[in-house]
């Protein structure tokens, strides 16, 4: 009989009863073909938002923790310079029917790797990097306050680096009008336990919340722990948050090259 450490609970009962029946001195052979024939159905998991998690629910679904303090990664480097003209188009405010910050974002983002390659900063063998809108993530089964779920969610922005068959998320983009750093962090670890669980050395991810003015910057490193920052557009000046943006990308890549093959 195979080993049934990892088998979901329902297949490791009919493990039990196809080997009792299969080893019964009056075996019955119509008997246990039917019971081969209708092998076991693993029921559905009810199926859990990632905007509806708390913080300390994911550390305990995903295995995480927060690290306590500054990190180094959360200072800005003068990797690159944006021109005086796209940093006036990002300050002018958006008008209500345009989704604020969604298109800037899109366009940073955008610019920010163009101002990397210029810079031979993102030159690599085989690696390309590619955007992609509206993610959907699903992890399960997790736990979650003693109950069972798949935990689904949605990014807004997703960065792949890799070879051309072999892609994966680094960095995780959400456009949010107000507080959502607990379905920022889920989607993060969706990411991580994807990648950990297709044996990438290194699963570090990058994630991104903002509403435009407040942007929230976070790492989950590939010991699951997660440390986040806030920056202020007003407080803080476009350079800096655009230089921890680009600091972020440029991570995503170097993991890229020397992890992902």
């Amino acid at each position: 009989m195979p080993p049934l450490t990892n088998s979901p609970k329902a297949w490791k009962s009919w493990w039990v009863r196809l080997y009792k029946l299969s080893t019964a001195s009056d075996i019955s052979t119509i008997e246990l073909k039917e019971f081969i024939n209708e092998p076991p159905v693993e029921p559905k998991l009810p199926k859990i938002p990632a905007m509806a998690m708390d913080s300390a629910g994911i550390n305990e679904s995903f295995g995480l923790s927060e690290v306590q303090g500054h990190e180094t990664w959360q200072i800005p480097r003068p990797l690159i310079l944006i021109r005086p003209d796209f940093e006036t188009w990002l300050n002018i405010a958006s008008k209500p029917a345009e989704a604020p910050s969604g298109y800037k974002i899109d366009a940073l983002l955008f610019r920010i790797c163009e101002n990397l390659t210029t810079n031979g900063l993102l030159d690599g063998p085989k690696v390309t990097c590619t955007h992609h809108f509206e993610i959907s993530l699903e992890w399960g089964p997790i736990t979650y306050h003693n109950k069972q779920y798949k935990c689904v969610g949605t990014a807004d922005y997703g960065i792949f680096f890799g070879e051309q068959d072999h892609m994966a998320y680094h960095l995780i983009v959400l456009d949010a009008e107000q507080n959502h750093q607990g379905q920022l962090l889920a989607c993060m670890a969706m990411v991580r336990a994807k990648r950990k669980a297709h044996g990438e050395p290194d699963s570090t991810v990058w994630g991104v919340l903002t509403d435009g003015q407040w942007f929230y910057f976070s790492r989950l490193n590939n010991e699951g722990k997660w440390s986040i920052v806030a920056y202020r557009l007003r407080r803080d000046g476009r350079g800096d948050i655009v230089n921890v943006m680009a600091y972020m990308v440029l991570q995503g890549h170097r993991n890229a090259v020397s992890a992902l093959r």
